[in-house]
């Protein structure tokens, strides 16, 4: 029961933060490293205990997931742009067809070639046909 609460509170506060939740993770985790630096500078202060290292590596961390984040917008925006202009293109398609078919000239019926006498006139046993002459 607690599962689901959880689960239907923290699933529409993710959707209320799509397209942010890239940038909170990256912004949070250069913050956590800022806290660290600041913990080694002022160790009386009560700052958790983070070493330079785990330090550095968040502040590092968070600027890659910024980028990422950056790229991955970039991205979901330039197929969305271009949905749209295909969409555009198929309506533009099906309309000239319409006009097409409603100002297309309607077919003649072939016309049948005239028999010309000979050998081949009214004879359908094509093979016991003998050369003339």
């Amino acid at each position: 029961m607690i599962n689901k609460i959880l689960e239907r509170i923290l699933g529409s506060v993710g959707k209320k933060f799509d397209g942010y939740k890239t940038t909170i993770g990256g912004v949070g985790s250069i913050l956590s490293g800022i806290v660290g630096i600041i913990s080694i500078l002022f160790p009386d202060q009560g700052f958790p205990k983070i070493g330079i290292e785990t330090s550095v590596a968040f502040i590092v961390g968070g600027f890659s997931v910024l980028g990422v984040g950056g790229k991955a917008d970039k991205q979901k925006a330039a197929v969305v742009a271009q949905t749209a202009v295909i969409r555009q293109q198929n309506v533009l398609v099906e309309k000239q067809n319409e006009i097409l078919q409603a100002t297309a000239i309607p077919p003649r019926p072939l016309a049948t070639p005239p028999n010309i006498g000979g050998e081949l006139s009214g004879n359908p046993n094509i093979e016991n046909l003998q050369p003339s002459g």
